[in-house]
C-alpha cells in the first residue's frame, strides 16, 4: 500500500515537462511572482535541482515549495479529469500521427529517423494510454514504417 497522499500523486517529471505544459499548469494557478514562476520553470522545464533553482532565482525556499506542490496538486487533478475525455484525446493523437506519417513519406532521408520517432512515439502513446489495442497498434505501426 502506497504511503503517497491523492494531492501528492503527480505525473510532473523536472527535466520532462515542455514550456506550454508549465504555461498551462501555471495559468490555471494565481502564481504571479516573476521570480518564483522562473523557479518553478528551471526546476520543472529545465530541471534544475529545486535547491539550486531557488538559490539561482533569490526565492523563498517555502514560497518555492508552496507554489509547487500548488503546480502539483492541479497536475493531479487535471490528470485525473483527463479519463473523462479519452475520446477527443485519441482523435487528437491519431490526428498527430496521420500528420507525422504524412511528413514522415515526404522527408529526406536525413530527417527520416526523426521523424518516424515522433510517429512511433505518438503511437507508443496511444497504446500506453489503452487507447487502442495490440491488433490497432500493429496496422498503425505499419504505416510509420514506411521506407523511402
Amino acid at each position: 500500500m502506497s504511503t503517497t497522499k491523492p494531492e501528492e500523486q503527480h505525473c510532473l517529471v523536472p527535466g520532462r515537462v515542455t514550456d506550454e505544459q508549465f504555461e498551462l499548469l501555471l495559468g490555471g494557478t494565481s502564481i504571479s511572482g516573476i521570480g518564483v514562476i522562473k523557479a518553478l520553470h528551471d526546476h520543472l522545464v529545465n530541471g534544475l535541482a529545486p535547491t539550486a533553482a531557488w538559490e539561482k532565482h533569490a526565492v523563498n525556499k517555502s514560497q518555492f515549495s508552496l507554489r509547487l506542490k500548488k503546480i502539483h496538486i492541479l497536475s493531479t487533478r487535471v490528470n485525473k479529469l483527463s479519463k473523462f475525455y479519452p475520446r477527443e484525446f485519441k482523435q487528437r493523437i491519431l490526428a498527430a500521427f496521420d500528420k507525422a506519417v504524412a511528413e514522415l513519406e515526404q522527408a529526406p532521408k536525413s530527417l527520416y529517423e526523426q521523424k518516424q520517432g515522433v510517429a512511433l512515439g505518438l503511437l507508443a502513446a496511444l497504446r500506453e494510454c489503452d487507447f487502442i489495442d495490440m491488433t490497432e497498434y500493429h496496422e498503425l505501426a505499419l504505416k510509420a514504417h514506411y521506407v523511402p
